[in-house]
């Protein structure tokens, strides 16, 4: 259980490479964001689940959005550090 109480993001998760990433990454007890263009990621998901994983599924659209809008929220920080004059318009 090498991977214990660590959260993975698995893009691609449905076939191939990445379904295997997640399912050994699963044994490895880490908990899953299964991320894939089709519904494939839930079977996956599921699969994880159903052997006593934690997995959910996300869609791939979700997903890019989430992350464009994290890393725009840490480029704004980055230019902006606490005492700037972020927040002062």
């Amino acid at each position: 259980m090498r991977l214990k109480s660590k959260v993975a993001l698995i893009t691609g998760a449905s076939v191939g490479i990445g379904q295997h990433t997640a399912l050994l990454f699963a044994r490895e007890g880490a908990r899953l964001v299964i991320n894939s263009q089709s519904s494939r990621g839930e079977a996956v998901a599921e699969q994880i689940t159903n052997a006593g994983g934690q997995a959910i599924f996300v869609r791939r659209r979700t997903v890019c959005e989430f992350l464009s809008s994290a890393c725009r929220g840490a480029y704004r920080e980055r230019r902006c550090p606490e005492g700037s004059l972020r927040g002062k318009r």
